[in-house]
């Protein structure tokens, strides 16, 4: 009597680690490089409000900005994404950003603008200088 085994043949080899594979260090690669650009952007937008006005309020203000909005949508978005298909969590989450970024300009250009006048104000005083 002769027994068959339902294993596979000795000479499958092994899948190679998730390390191993070309498409996910590449995955790695542009996440961490992506953080470190972010980070970088992150930093210059603090350094550019805090050394034209010197108001560490508007820097702490900017960080608010920055941090806040990423906390709390991670937290709804975890939630959202195991009760709503995920084609429709890109398509609004794209068209909430894509409504977002305008008013993020207009804001940024009117805080800069008011930076500008109250530094040209400064300026302008007598014994300035």
């Amino acid at each position: 009597m002769r027994v068959t085994s339902s294993l596979p043949p000795a000479t499958d080899l092994p899948t190679p680690g998730l390390g191993q594979q070309r498409p996910f260090r590449m995955f790695c690669y542009t996440r961490f490089f992506s953080r470190v650009a972010q980070n970088a952007v992150n930093f210059a937008l603090v350094l550019l409000i805090v050394d034209p006005t010197g108001l560490a309020f508007l820097s702490s203000l900017i960080v608010l900005a920055l941090v806040v909005p990423s906390t709390v949508a991670g937290i709804v978005a975890g939630a959202a994404a195991d009760v709503f298909p995920k084609p429709l969590l890109v398509f609004l989450a794209n068209l909430a950003r894509a409504a977002v970024t305008p008013v993020m300009a207009i804001v940024a250009l009117l805080i800069g603008a008011a930076a500008v006048v109250n530094l040209r104000a400064r300026d302008l005083r007598p014994g300035a200088g």
